[in-house]
């Protein structure tokens, strides 16, 4: 059996960010939060996209939402350790993207995994992801 705990290697480019635990993450029984898990997770997402279009600033704005989250909670971190955020697309829908991601603990391994799906949104409604984000997103995918 494998060790839930162990990050996985999808075998594509990842991206990478370090996030340290503040004291307002903790909760009053001094566990990291499990929504602040969920705010490292959408910082990384945002981060993602930004580190993309810093590269292309040509791009259009694009705003998506979260349609779905499914969350393992594994483990626990403590007050000012620095964390790692791994995230990459596990797939792309026609106005979908389907995001895996990691937290890291030093020494622990994974101690939280999401799986999010975010849709493409234009005047409220779904919109067809464009080729060229597809494209510009292709080596952080499986």
């Amino acid at each position: 059996m494998s060790d839930p705990r162990a990050p996985r290697e999808p075998g594509c480019r990842l991206f990478e960010h370090r996030l340290e635990v503040r004291p307002s993450d903790l909760d009053a029984a001094g566990h990291l939060n499990h929504v602040r898990m969920l705010a490292f997770f959408e910082h990384a997402r945002v981060r993602a996209h930004h580190e993309v279009r810093e590269a292309h600033p040509e791009l259009p704005d694009m705003a998506t939402v979260v349609r779905r989250i499914t969350v393992d909670y594994l483990g626990q971190a403590e007050c000012f350790e620095t964390l790692t955020v791994h995230s990459w697309v596990e797939k792309d829908g026609g106005s979908s993207r389907t995001w895996a991601q990691e937290l890291l603990r030093p020494g622990a391994g994974v101690i939280c995994r999401a799986e999010v799906v975010s849709v493409l949104v234009e005047e409220g409604r779904p919109a067809r992801l464009p080729a060229v984000y597809r494209e510009l997103f292709a080596e952080y995918r499986p």
